[in-house]
């Protein structure tokens, strides 16, 4: 199987009835979700803009120099197991926004 069909095959697995929507501004101290679609979903699809920003997702709360960066423009889907535990902390001085739209 070639990779294109390999991606098209996943894509088309996902489920993809929109249950929500929300922003969060993410500032210097470690924030996540408080949606209440969270538990209404499967997952998430996460578009980050603005300022960079780290994240983990094991419950720990990230620092600006621990986690994962994502940077304007990332983009990353996260299961709702994660999204329980997920926390964001901005790396730098401008804050940055994760924009989440939930899918069942």
């Amino acid at each position: 199987m070639s990779d294109a069909a390999l991606i098209q095959k996943i894509q088309l697995a996902l489920p993809t009835s929109p249950t929500g929507y929300e922003e969060i501004t993410i500032a210097a101290v470690a924030i996540g979700p408080t949606s209440s679609q969270i538990e209404a979903s499967n997952y998430a699809i996460i578009l980050f803009t603005g300022g960079s920003i780290r994240f983990r997702d094991d419950g720990t709360n990230p620092t600006s120099a621990i986690g994962y960066p994502q940077f304007d423009g990332d983009t990353i889907a996260l299961s709702v197991a994660s999204l329980r535990k997920v926390k964001f902390i901005r790396i730098g001085a401008i804050n940055g926004v994760a924009r989440l739209r939930y899918y069942r």
